[in-house]
C-alpha cells in the first residue's frame, strides 16, 4: 500500500470518527441539554417539562429549543418558550468572522414578582441566589491586562436578522398587576469591526393597554475603542400610557396625592450625531399628550381634558465643556382645565382653553436664553364660584400677542381682554362671599428622630449655604447678569368690548347692589425700566343708562415716590341707594337727589395738588345717625345735614369746590379722606362761610366755631363783660346791647339765656362770713341779669319770655372778669 493510499486512509479514518462524535453531540444533544439544564434548575425548585425539545446541531452550529417549559413545585409554569433557534457561520470562523446566519425566538410567556423582600424571575428568586464571598489568596497573581483592542484586530461581525415574536411577561409588582407583552422585537443588518459598527432595530411592545413603536437606525465609528463618530435616528411613538397603572411607583402620598390618572402618549423623531468633538441633536417632532389627567390633592381636585405640547425644530449642540447653542419652537395646547374643592359644584378655578402658538427659544453657550411667542390665547376663564353664588370673574377671552423675554426683560405688545362679568359678594361681615381659596392641610405634629433630626440639620446647612450665596450675590464682583432684576413693559392693553361687574353688599341695610358696565379700559406704553416715564391710562364706566364716569391721565408706576395726573367726570350718580353708606358717613340718609363730580389732581414726587367740584342735585334729606352725641345734646350745634341745606341754593341744589392737597404716604391718607373727609369737611367749611356772612351785622355777639373735629359747627355768643362792683349799662357796653337787641328783633322765634356771673372778692364787704359774701356777689349777679332784660324789653320791645335769666354764679377763679353770659 503506498504512503499516498496510507494517507487517504487516515484522513478518511479520522473524517469518519469526527463525522460519528459530530453525530454522538448531535443526538445526545436531546437529552444531555434537557438533563443537564433539570440539573442546574434543581436548586430554585424548577424543572422542565417533559415535551421539552433541546438540541445542538454542530454541523450548522445551531441551537434550537422548542415548547420549553419551567415548571415549579406547585406545577405553575413559571417561563415557556415555543420556539428558539441561532445559527452560526462554521466557515466565517476560518475568516475572523463571526456570523449568525440566522436567529429567531417565538412566543415566550415568563411570570414576574417584585415584593419589597424578593425579585422573582421566571421562578427564580434573584435575591436568594448564592454569592462568592471567598477572598483571593496571596498566591494568586494579579491577572494580566487584556488587550482587547490586539484580541479583536482583524475579526468581524455581522448579523443579518434577529427576531423576537410575542414575549409576554406577567408581572406582580408590590401587588399591582401588569401584562408586558414584546409583539416583536427586530435586529437587522447588524455589523461591527474593530473600527466602526451600524444597524438597525424596531420594537412594539404593549404595556397593559398602552402601545409602543420604536424603530431606528444606528451607525458609529471607533479609534481604539473610543468613540469618533455616531448617527442614530430614532422614531418613537407610545399611545395611552395610564398614569393610573404606574402612579403607585411614585412618592404621591408624601406629597398630600391621592389620586392620580389620566393617558400619556409621545411621539418623537430624532437625529443624533457625533463628529468626536461636537453632539449635536436634531428633533424634527415632540408630542406630548395627557388626555382625561384626573389628580386629587388635599382637598381639591384637578380635571385636565386635554395637554399638547409640540416641540418642533429642536436643534442642539453640546461639547464635552457644555452647551454650545439650542434653538427650539414650542406649542402649547391645553383643553377644560378645572380645579376645585370637595364638592365639585364648587369651583377654584376652570380654564377652557389655553393656546400658546410659536414659542421660539434659543439658548447660546453662557445660557443666556431669548424666548418670543407670538400670540397667547385664554378662553372660558372662570374665578372662584360657589355652587349657589354667582363667579368671582368669568372672562370671554384674552390675547396676549408679541410677549419676548430676553436679557431678564419681559415684553409684551398687547394684552386684548374681550368681554367678561365679575360679581363682587360681601357677606355680612365684609368678606368675599364668593370668593374660594385653595385649603392648606395641617402639618400632623410628628417627634424627630435620630434621622430626622440628621434631615433637619442637612436643611438648616442647605439654609446657611443659601444665606451664604445671597450674601455673595450681593458682592459687587458678582455679574453683572446675575445682579440684573426681571424687568417688564407692555406697549398696549385694552378692552375689545363691555365688560359687567356686579357690586353686592348684605353688610349693609338694605342690602347694596349695583351694576357696572366697564366701556372702556385702556393703558399704554408701560416700561419698568423707565421708572419716570409716564404711561397713558384712560377708563369709562357706566351705573346706569344716565349715569357714567370717565377717569383718565398718566402714571409712572415703578418710580419710588408715585407721579401722576388724573382727571374725573362723574355725572347723574342716583344717590338714595348709597344711602347705606351715607348714613354712617355724613349721618343722614338721601331720599332723592344726583351727584356730579369732577376731579382734577395732580401727583409730583407724593405731594399732591388739585381740587375736586361736588355737585348735588335735587336732594332730599332724613335723619339718620348722628355722628357724635354732640349734635343730640347741643341745640347750638348745627350737624352736616343742617349744615348741607343751609347750602341749598334756589333751585335746591348744592355745590362745592373744595382743594386736595397732602402727602400720600401720610397714614392718614386714603379712600376715607376721598370719600369722607373730602365731603364733611367741604360741606362744614362752606356752611361756615354761610353763617360767618349771616351774622355779620353781629359780629360783636356771635362767633362761628367748628367742634367735633370740624364735623359740627356751633354758633357761640361772647360774653358781656362788666367792671368790678357795675351793675349799670355803661356807654361802652352799650353797642354789644344794641346789637343784642337788633339780632333778637331780626329773629322774633329766637330764644337767649342770659346767665349773670359774679367774680369772687368784686365786692369788699369787711367783717362778713363767707356764706355772707357769697350771697352779695350772687344779689349783684341777679341785679345785673334784671337791669340788662329790662333794658332790652324796654327799649327794643323784646317779649320778657324769650329772654331766659339764669341762676346767678359766683366765679371763684380770681382773674375771672363779671360778665353775663349768652346762650341760643
Amino acid at each position: 500500500m503506498s504512503l499516498f493510499s496510507r494517507f487517504l486512509k487516515v484522513i478518511s479514518y479520522t473524517l469518519l470518527s469526527l463525522l460519528v462524535l459530530l453525530l454522538i453531540v448531535w443526538g445526545s444533544s436531546f437529552v444531555v441539554m434537557p438533563w443537564q439544564t433539570n440539573k442546574q434548575l434543581q436548586p430554585y425548585g424548577l424543572q422542565l417539562s417533559d415535551k421539552a425539545s433541546m438540541s445542538f446541531n454542530p454541523f450548522a452550529l445551531q441551537l434550537q429549543l422548542d415548547d420549553v417549559e419551567l415548571i415549579d413545585n406547585t406545577k405553575t409554569i413559571q417561563f415557556s418558550l415555543q420556539h428558539l433557534h441561532f445559527n452560526l457561520s462554521f466557515t466565517d470562523f476560518f475568516n475572523k468572522g463571526l456570523v449568525i446566519e440566522s436567529s429567531k425566538i417565538s412566543k415566550v410567556a415568563m411570570n414576574v414578582k417584585r415584593t419589597p423582600q424578593s425579585l422573582v424571575i421566571a421562578g427564580v428568586d434573584l435575591n436568594a441566589l448564592p454569592t462568592s464571598n471567598e477572598p483571593a489568596t496571596a498566591q494568586e497573581k494579579p491577572a494580566e491586562p487584556v488587550d482587547i483592542e490586539a484580541l479583536l484586530k482583524g475579526w468581524s461581525f455581522h448579523w443579518p436578522s434577529f427576531q423576537i415574536d410575542n414575549l409576554a411577561i406577567d408581572v406582580e409588582d408590590m401587588a399591582h398587576q401588569h401584562q408586558i407583552v414584546l409583539q416583536s422585537l427586530s435586529l437587522s443588518q447588524l455589523a461591527a469591526t474593530l473600527n466602526q459598527f451600524s444597524g438597525s432595530y424596531a420594537m412594539a411592545v404593549k404595556l397593559n393597554g398602552a402601545s409602543l413603536a420604536i424603530e431606528g437606525d444606528i451607525s458609529g465609528e471607533l479609534k481604539q475603542l473610543a468613540l469618533t463618530g455616531l448617527a442614530n435616528s430614532l422614531n418613537l411613538e407610545l399611545n395611552k400610557l395610564a398614569i393610573e397603572d404606574w402612579r403607585y411607583l411614585l412618592p404621591l402620598k408624601q406629597q398630600g396625592v391621592t389620586n392620580l390618572a389620566g393617558d400619556i402618549g409621545l411621539k418623537i423623531e430624532s437625529a443624533l450625531a457625533y463628529d468626536g468633538a461636537l453632539w449635536q441633536l436634531n428633533q424634527p417632532q415632540l408630542r406630548l399628550n395627557v388626555s382625561q389627567l384626573a389628580a386629587s390633592y388635599q382637598q381639591m381636585d384637578l380635571v385636565n381634558n386635554q395637554f399638547a405640547l409640540e416641540l418642533t425644530e429642536l436643534d442642539v449642540a453640546a461639547s464635552q465643556n457644555g452647551l454650545k447653542s439650542l434653538t427650539a419652537i414650542v406649542n402649547l395646547n391645553n383643553d377644560t382645565l378645572a380645579l376645585t374643592t370637595g364638592e365639585a359644584a364648587d369651583v377654584i378655578g376652570k380654564l377652557g382653553s389655553l393656546v400658546i402658538d410659536n414659542i421660539d427659544v434659543s439658548v447660546d453657550a453662557n445660557m443666556n436664553a431669548a424666548v418670543t411667542v407670538a400670540q397667547v390665547d385664554i378662553s372660558e376663564l372662570i374665578a372662584s364660584q360657589h355652587a349657589q353664588l354667582q363667579p368671582l370673574l368669568s372672562s370671554e377671552k384674552t390675547t396676549i400677542t408679541g410677549l419676548s423675554w430676553q436679557d431678564n426683560h419681559l415684553a409684551v405688545d398687547k394684552v386684548a381682554i374681550y368681554p367678561f362679568s365679575a360679581n363682587v359678594i360681601l357677606d355680612e361681615k365684609k368678606q368675599l362671599a364668593n370668593l374660594l381659596l385653595m385649603p392648606v392641610q395641617e402639618q400632623a405634629q410628628v417627634t424627630a428622630t435620630n434621622g430626622e433630626i440628621s434631615e433637619i440639620s442637612e436643611i438648616s446647612e442647605t439654609e446657611n449655604n443659601e444665606n451664604s450665596a445671597t450674601t455673595e450675590a450681593s458682592d459687587p464682583d458678582i455679574s453683572q447678569a446675575q445682579k440684573s432684576a426681571v424687568t417688564f413693559s407692555l406697549n398696549e392693553l385694552t378692552l375689545m368690548a363691555p365688560a359687567q361687574v356686579h357690586f353686592t353688599d348684605n353688610s349693609v341695610t338694605p342690602v347694596f347692589e349695583q351694576a357696572i358696565a366697564l366701556n372702556t379700559v385702556q393703558v399704554g406704553q408701560v416700561d419698568s425700566r423707565e421708572i419716570k416715564a409716564l404711561s397713558p391710562y384712560n377708563v369709562a364706566l357706566a351705573f346706569d343708562e344716565h349715569s357714567k364716569m370717565t377717569a383718565n391721565g398718566d402714571i409712572a408706576p415703578f418710580g419710588k415716590q408715585l407721579n401722576m395726573t388724573l382727571d374725573v367726570a362723574m355725572n347723574e350718580l342716583a344717590l338714595p341707594p348709597l344711602s347705606a353708606y351715607l348714613r354712617t358717613v355724613l349721618g343722614f340718609d338721601f331720599l332723592s337727589g344726583q351727584l356730579d363730580n369732577k376731579v382734577t389732581l395732580a401727583i409730583k414726587d407724593d405731594e399732591l395738588d388739585g381740587e375736586t367740584v361736588i355737585d348735588l342735585r335735587g336732594f332730599e334729606l332724613a335723619n339718620g345717625d348722628d355722628t357724635t352725641d354732640l349734635a343730640a345734646n347741643d341745640g347750638a350745634a348745627i350737624g352736616l345735614n343742617a349744615a348741607l341745606n343751609m347750602l341749598k341754593d334756589g333751585d335746591g341744589n348744592v355745590s362745592l369746590t373744595v382743594p386736595l392737597s397732602g402727602n400720600i404716604q401720610d397714614p392718614s391718607f386714603g379712600i376715607s379722606n376721598v370719600i369722607t373727609l373730602v365731603a364733611q369737611k367741604a360741606i362744614m367749611s362752606q356752611a361756615k362761610s354761610y353763617l360767618i356772612n349771616t351774622f355779620v351785622p353781629y359780629a360783636n355777639l356771635v362767633t362761628v366755631a367748628s367742634v367735633a373735629g370740624e364735623y359740627l359747627l356751633r354758633l357761640e355768643m361772647n360774653d358781656l363783660n362788666y367792671l368790678p362792683g357795675q351793675v349799670e349799662i355803661s356807654e361802652s357796653q352799650q353797642v354789644f346791647v344794641d346789637e343784642l337787641g337788633a339780632l333778637l328783633t331780626d329773629k322774633p322765634e329766637q330764644q337767649v339765656k342770659l346767665c349773670p356771673v359774679a367774680r369772687a372778692g368784686e365786692l369788699i364787704t369787711s367783717g362778713s362770713t363767707p356764706e355772707q359774701q357769697v350771697n352779695a356777689l350772687k344779689n349783684l349777679s341777679k341785679e345785673r341779669g334784671n337791669v340788662l332784660k329790662n333794658k332790652l324789653i324796654n327799649q327794643y320791645g323784646i317779649e320778657s319770655a324769650r329772654l331766659l335769666v339764669c341762676a346767678p354764679k359766683v366765679d371763684t377763679d380770681e382773674n375771672a372778669q363779671p360778665r353775663v353770659e349768652f346762650s341760643f
